[in-house]
């Protein structure tokens, strides 16, 4: 919460801008809305999936961008689906060889 805070403070003075309380106070906090029955999931519980999906669009964002996977060329669907599984296949063998 500190960090966001800081982070808030410090970017809005850099730009010239007043933080007013109430947007300082929200900085602190995460609102997470969701569907899921609250009897069958915790707080801590939703938290862990929008984490883990957050992963996830991270790695899709720097496939997009690495791999130009944003630049699809092909028109008919097999050819591109195959060319998304042979991109995806290569980023999957990078991976592996970089990670200790």
């Amino acid at each position: 919460a500190l960090i966001s805070k800081t982070r808030l403070l410090s970017e809005n003075r850099r730009k010239g801008r007043v933080v007013q309380a109430e947007t300082l106070e929200a900085a602190g906090h995460v609102l997470l809305l969701t569907s899921l029955p609250e009897d069958e999931y915790s707080a801590e519980q939703v938290a862990d999936c929008y984490r883990l999906r957050w992963q996830i669009e991270l790695a899709f964002k720097r496939l997009k961008s690495l791999l130009h996977l944003d630049a699809l060329r092909a028109k008919e669907p097999e050819l591109a689906k195959a060319w998304i599984f042979a991109n995806l296949l290569a980023a999957f063998l990078i991976d592996d060889i970089i990670q200790p």
